[in-house]
């Protein structure tokens, strides 16, 4: 899919929609430039147990820009599909991934039956989330890479819940 479409896709994804926390996702859409130098590639998990299990790799680079790329998104995910997405993000790269720091269970199993390794991320607070989002924005060093429409919902949603004053955590 190319840039124009991606781009007429998520903004037909955003119109309608408020977005006071986030400013347009537009803007940040981007392919990783060939010859891009990665310092650290970590990725997020969210683990699903009433909505999709979800892996998102961010690549940090130089200049401190965060790629972010929508690696897993899956309802009523088995767990030698979620071991398998990890193993291939491991193979390429990945060195650690944060998971949902509800998932304690989950992260100690990722760690010693899977061999994944996987940390409790520091906060699961919708501030402290939208945050860091909305900093990275302002500076221009979040790259969002397509495809990745999951992820492209999942944070207009937290913009737009967090204007409707709901609490996600």
């Amino acid at each position: 899919m190319d840039r124009k479409i991606y781009q007429r896709l998520t903004a037909r994804e955003l119109k309608g929609r408020k977005v006071r926390s986030l400013r347009a996702l537009g803007n940040s859409l981007g392919t990783v430039p060939e010859g891009t130098i990665f310092t650290r590639r970590i990725a997020g998990v969210d683990f699903g147990s009433q909505s999709p299990t979800a892996i998102v790799e961010v690549r940090l680079d130089a200049y401190n820009r965060a790629w972010v790329m929508e690696r897993f998104y899956k309802r009523e995910c088995r767990d030698d599909e979620f071991v398998s997405a990890c193993a291939e993000l491991v193979a390429s790269g990945v060195h650690r991934f944060f998971c949902d720091p509800s998932g304690k269970d989950r992260i100690a199993w990722m760690n010693t039956a899977c061999q994944i390794p996987a940390a409790r991320a520091r906060s699961n607070s919708l501030e402290k989330r939208e945050k860091v989002i909305r900093t990275r924005l302002a500076n221009d060093s979040l790259i969002i890479v397509p495809p990745s429409p999951n992820l492209i919902q999942e944070l207009s949603g937290l913009a737009w819940a967090h204007s409707r004053g709901r609490d996600l955590e």
